[in-house]
């Protein structure tokens, strides 16, 4: 997952923090490898991008989405997130400049 969105990054010429979430349902039976979730972000970083005004809008299409088509509740992930605890604590450049 790193070595994808890292090579996506680069070829953007862009820096950022990545939160991603994976499901496994019963349909992937047989595990196939780190190989399939590279592949898998790979092609998933070649659509276009959906943006949204706000981190809350994006998080609760996130939410919503995997709700309905996975049936799980992630909002305790997304409460116990590291990269997101950082990300709303992060002093921003601005704050210096004052």
């Amino acid at each position: 997952t790193r070595l994808s969105i890292a090579e996506k990054l680069e070829k953007m010429k862009k820096q950022a923090s990545v939160l991603t979430l994976r499901f496994i349902t019963g349909e992937y039976a047989v595990p196939l490898g780190v190989w399939v979730v590279r592949e898998a972000v790979r092609k998933t970083m070649k659509n276009r991008p959906i943006e949204f005004a706000s981190k809350d809008l994006m998080l609760n299409y996130a939410s919503a989405l995997v709700k309905k088509k996975f049936g799980y509740d992630v909002n305790n992930l997304l409460k116990n997130s590291i990269i997101l605890r950082n990300i709303k604590h992060q002093t921003k450049l601005n704050t210096f400049l004052k």
